[in-house]
């Protein structure tokens, strides 16, 4: 067989291998690049395969040579060249069902989580001086009689009920400002405190002593509770804009406090009227805006799904809907640069059986890469962002059903 033959045979054969159904035509153009350096590939594997016999019929007679196989390192394409008018670029998030032949990014968390098995309970490794738990990486609501528990997820993977706290689980009822028990700033920044909202409360739980404490606020509806980057305390709110500041130290609220406000650093505050979304910069102790840039911003937003979280590079990333054919009809996710806000990308989740409400931001791997939940059904995925190159991989597959979708994540 000549090599023309060759290749012409590995051409015909390559053309048929499975690719990731990635969305939008800007992916097809990527894909066909990374198609033909996959054939390149199989190229070089059957040209060091046919190599192989050959030597291998040469040194039948004398000592037995092991050669080593080849290195592969698979690039997946990464689209560029789409953006809105007013400059922004976006990136498609793969569809639903297809998140499996994502590139996997490696963290604390196992490639797969099944919450339906049985967790440790933390009362038993408290009696049994085992000790509680140190650091929580994730956490997670598990139904019980009465109501909810949360389930913390070690960094070695170990799940363990906090079994002496009840919640009400707070099912967003989507597209509203309806808060989930389990919010992004769940977990404080020392890997053991959690905070959790309830209707006219919080519920604040030392993982590690197993003590619980709850802190009243006057309010009849359900909050939402997170703790401020600094862990100086925790805001708690019923809207936007309305809430309490809790000191850490006291656990005393205050009303009508600045730092009630908001418990980040810096902020996405969509004007629908408009289009345009600004960003405002916050000091580091949950008080009010230092400083205000407004930015030439106007991508096709129609309300937001999140609130807003900041990496320690000055990204700034927020959930939002985003308007196709005057109807809200994709979800996407808007990351700004706070030091230079013409720098920004946007995410755009397409159209399918995904939940209403399923791509809000949740924390920040590191300064660029955004983690995200992606819920379809029961089918839930913890996906990463890599916020510069558009690149999204998949992090953890979570099997088991899941009644109560609402995850927080810590230190990963």
């Amino acid at each position: 067989m000549s090599p023309t033959d060759l290749g012409r045979m590995l051409d015909e054969i390559s053309a048929d291998l499975p690719a990731p159904d990635l969305a939008e035509a800007s992916w097809h153009a990527a894909w066909r690049h990374s198609a033909q350096r996959r054939r390149a590939v199989v190229r070089g594997i059957a040209g060091v395969g046919l190599a192989a016999i050959v030597t291998a019929g040469i040194l039948s007679r004398g000592p037995h040579t092991t050669r080593p196989e080849p290195e592969i390192t698979y690039y997946p394409p990464v689209p560029t060249g789409n953006a809105f008018s007013d400059g922004t670029p976006y990136v498609f998030a793969p569809r639903a069902a297809t998140e499996a032949r994502l590139r996997r990014l490696q963290t604390v968390l196992p490639s797969e989580l099944d919450r339906s098995a049985t967790p440790e309970r933390l009362s038993d490794r408290l009696s049994w001086g085992w000790g509680g738990v140190s650091a929580v990486s994730l956490v997670y609501l598990r139904e019980r009689p009465g109501g909810v528990s949360p389930v913390l997820v070690t960094p070695d993977g170990a799940q363990v009920e906090a079994d002496t706290v009840v919640l009400d689980p707070l099912l967003s009822a989507g597209g509203g400002w309806q808060p989930d028990a389990v919010g992004p700033g769940a977990i404080a920044p020392d890997g053991h405190h959690l905070v959790f909202g309830q209707p006219g409360e919080v519920v604040v739980l030392d993982a590690l002593s197993g003590e619980v404490t709850r802190v009243s606020v006057p309010a009849t509806a359900p909050v939402a509770a997170g703790w401020t980057g600094a862990m100086t305390g925790i805001v708690a709110q019923v809207s936007e804009g309305r809430g309490w500041f809790i000191d850490a130290k006291t656990l005393k609220s205050e009303t009508g406090s600045p730092r009630a406000r908001y418990s980040g650093h810096y902020r996405l505050r969509l004007d629908l009227a408009y289009r345009a979304v600004s960003l405002e910069a916050w000091d580091a102790f949950g008080g009010g805006p230092v400083s205000t840039t407004d930015t030439p911003i106007h991508v096709p937003v129609a309300g937001g799904v999140s609130q807003t979280l900041s990496s320690s590079r000055g990204w700034a990333a927020r959930g939002v809907y985003l308007l196709s054919d005057t109807a809200p009809t994709n979800l996407g996710i808007l990351a700004v640069q706070s030091g230079l806000p013409s720098n920004r990308r946007f995410l755009v989740i397409p159209k399918g059986p995904r939940d209403v409400d399923c791509c809000s931001p949740l924390a920040w791997l590191d300064g660029q890469t955004l983690l995200f939940e992606t819920i379809n059904g029961s089918d839930t995925w913890l996906l990463a962002w890599d916020v510069p190159s558009g690149e999204v991989r998949r992090v953890t597959h979570f099997t088991g059903g899941l009644p109560y979708p609402s995850i927080a994540l810590g230190s990963l």
